[in-house]
Parts: C-alpha cells; sequence; structure tokens
C-alpha cells in the first residue's frame, strides 16, 4: 500500500457503490491518481491513471476487518502509463 501512496502522492479513491449483507460488505471503487514516483519499477510518468475495482471485507463480531479481498484493474493502468499497449477490440 505504500508503494501506491509514494507512486500516486494525489491518489483517490471513491466508493461507486456498496452491498452489504451478514458479514460482508463488497464496494466498487474507481481510482485516480498522478503517477509521481516509483511504481511496481516504472520510473515516473507524470500520467494520470484511472482504474476500477472490486473490494470484498469481513468482519468479525466486533466490527473489524478480518479478510480483504480486492482485484483492481492493473492492466488499464499499465496501459495510462503507456507500458503496455490499448487493446482495441472489434474491427475499424
Amino acid at each position: 500500500m505504500q508503494g501506491v501512496i509514494d507512486a500516486y502522492p494525489d491518489g483517490r479513491t471513491v466508493v461507486e457503490a456498496m452491498v452489504a449483507e451478514g458479514d460482508t460488505v463488497v464496494c466498487l471503487l474507481s481510482w485516480r491518481g498522478t503517477h509521481q514516483g516509483p511504481f511496481m519499477g516504472i520510473p515516473p510518468t507524470g500520467k494520470v491513471s484511472t482504474w476500477r475495482g472490486i473490494s470484498t471485507y469481513r468482519f468479525n463480531a466486533e466490527g473489524r476487518i478480518i479478510e480483504r479481498w480486492a482485484n483492481m484493474d492493473v492492466m488499464g493502468q499499465l496501459q495510462d502509463l503507456g507500458v503496455i499497449p490499448e487493446i482495441r477490440l472489434g474491427s475499424g
């Protein structure tokens, strides 16, 4: 987590949707930040990167998070940084 903060000091997460049932909460997240420090061996590019993800949390009886699963659009992030080419689907 600290690596992301160092690389994207202006990074912001927005919770777009949240669903809860029992001891589990699922969040649809969007994120945006400017690449200002090294990230995964990639030198700073100054480019703005955005991506979306889903995080699932499970809480104990005291309300503390005891498990977290996350799925983020890292491919989109790497495309924003110019590390991998954008994939275009379809013709034209």
